[in-house]
């Protein structure tokens, strides 16, 4: 797999975002796999650079997060994505049961906010 993804274009300039996305044949055999390689890095980095967080519903939060602020809340949502991907990356064919329903819950929710993930 290689994938090139050049910056946005500003207002004003002419022409498309430089995009180049090459996939091998390996690199589908277990996608979820190589899915989940890439998406652990890029959660982490939205978190280190995010400017803003998005509405996020309290029935999927624990109860002692509900009153924080949307930035909060936000943050644990990323950490719930970040923390699902990263040990599925490391090893999907043995996760283990007790982080099996935390894992399945990162995914979930990458599922749910998926369009919330900008910054």
């Amino acid at each position: 797999m290689k994938i090139e993804i050049g910056p946005y274009i500003k207002d004003g300039d002419d022409g498309d975002r430089n995009v180049s996305v090459i996939i091998d044949d390996y690199d589908v055999w277990n996608l979820d796999h190589t899915l989940a390689l890439i998406i652990a890095p890029a959660l982490k980095k939205l978190k280190e650079i995010g400017q803003g967080s998005p509405a996020v519903y309290d029935n999927d939060l624990p109860e002692n997060l509900r009153d924080e602020d949307v930035h909060a809340k936000w943050a644990w949502i990323l950490d719930e994505m970040i923390f699902a991907f990263e040990v599925y990356s490391n090893s999907p064919w043995d996760v283990a049961e007790d982080n099996a329903a935390r894992i399945i819950n990162g995914m979930r929710l990458f599922g749910k906010y998926f369009m919330n993930l900008w910054d």
